[in-house]
């Protein structure tokens, strides 16, 4: 999953699927001028969810979904935090065809955004944003989620306290996302959490960060 950009440089989000031997192309619908494609996540061959974010070419990004049913993939109808404009989704992760959670961010005054499919709708779910956070200073947003079942995810981003960039992560129980404690290396400056995975009890968040010298790739491990 990604996008290109087509012949009047536009983006175009698109899809390959690998058969055991070789990359084959697959179509998509677009449903807007601009469309993205920034996570997967397959639980069978025959059940896959995309997502990212559109845009019609005005107004603010909108968080965009498509579904692989083992034929075709079709657009899910994905529903805004109340009062936000836009928003785009980041990552996703399902562990069965009716069980998939995505997260990203939401444009406005809660920009955290986590979203879950339920096999008929995508059900938006409460998430703490970190603390002294600014949107104004950059991106608030959970860059990377892995489930492992319905009631355990472990999210992943960044922010911006004070004008420079931290990370953070979130915690999915089967009631409600948490904060959790993140370590900082020596000499941190800026950074961020950009992916995680896990299996039962166990996760590896990876991403970048900047000390008194050159930006250094992260890891940690929960």
């Amino acid at each position: 999953m990604g996008f290109y950009g087509n012949a009047a440089g536009n983006p175009e989000a698109f899809a390959e699927r690998w058969n055991g031997k070789t990359w084959r192309i697959q179509a998509v619908p677009r449903p807007s001028k601009l469309t993205w494609f920034f996570g997967v996540s397959c639980s069978s061959p025959r059940a896959c969810t995309a997502v990212g974010y559109q845009n019609k070419g005005s107004g603010d990004a909108q968080p965009f979904a498509e579904a692989w049913n083992g034929a075709k993939w079709h657009v899910l109808k994905v529903p805004l935090p109340q009062g936000a404009p836009g928003g785009a989704f980041k990552a996703v992760s399902c562990t069965s065809p009716s069980a998939c959670t995505a997260t990203g961010t939401a444009f406005g005054s809660s920009p955290t955004l986590a979203e879950r499919w339920n096999g008929k709708s995508w059900r938006i779910q409460p998430t703490p944003n970190p603390p002294r956070y600014e949107t104004s200073a950059g991106e608030v947003a959970l860059d990377g989620v892995s489930c492992t079942s319905t009631t355990a995810c472990t999210a992943s981003g960044e922010y911006s306290p004070g004008g420079s960039a931290a990370y953070f992560a979130e915690a999915w129980n089967g009631k409600s996302w948490s904060l959790q404690t993140t370590p900082v290396p020596a000499g941190f400056r800026s950074g961020a959490l950009l992916g995680v995975s896990c299996v039962p009890t166990r996760c590896t968040a990876v991403g970048a960060y900047t000390a008194l010298g050159p930006q250094v790739t992260l890891a940690m491990a929960r």
